[in-house]
């Protein structure tokens, strides 16, 4: 149970960390068959991750569950490195650098900074993409399959498929949608 925080339910979990000669770390994994992402994320923050990882990992907020993960995270200077692997059940948390939050979404996912897919569905989910949407977006259910990449400063994001419905709309969409110049 980390300091001043909620109790971390029983998991497999496991913790590897490469750190050379005692210097900065040069890579972290962190894996687990099944984790309550709020009380771990906040034990991870508290870890001598550096300054930086600590803050963007509790500015994520993470909560949900998530199942079969590993993540890797890469520190550097510049961009930091990482890959994620798993799936999640009712998963939200706050994008980087304060561009909006998703939540009630559970899927796979499979990717690292540079590219990777993703396939979500939920209930009850909400989008808030203040740099996309007005108003944060409700529905009662969503289907999204899709992959995103990175190139230099852009980020293409790719909707293979996506379904939606709530009380006053149901569609469905694809498309591709790219951040930065």
């Amino acid at each position: 149970t980390p300091v001043g925080g909620p109790a971390t339910p029983p998991t497999d979990a496991r913790l590897r960390w490469y750190q050379p000669d005692g210097g900065a770390p040069q890579r972290v994994e962190v894996g687990a068959s099944e984790v309550d992402l709020e009380p771990w994320g906040r034990l991870i923050a508290r870890l001598p991750i550096g300054e930086a990882a600590a803050r963007e990992l509790s500015a994520s907020a993470l909560r949900g569950r998530v199942s079969d993960v590993t993540f890797t995270w890469v520190p550097g200077e510049g961009r930091p490195g990482w890959r994620v692997r798993g799936r999640a059940q009712n998963l939200g948390f706050n994008l980087p650098g304060g561009r909006g939050s998703l939540s009630g979404l559970s899927g796979s996912i499979d990717g690292t900074e540079r590219a990777g897919t993703l396939a979500l569905a939920g209930a009850d989910v909400g989008i808030h993409l203040p740099a996309v949407f007005a108003d944060a977006l409700r529905f009662d259910r969503l289907r999204l399959q899709g992959t995103w990449t990175q190139r230099g400063d852009s980020e293409a994001l790719r909707t293979a498929s996506a379904e939606f419905a709530n009380g006053d709309r149901a569609g469905a969409a694809s498309g591709d949608y790219v951040l930065g110049p």
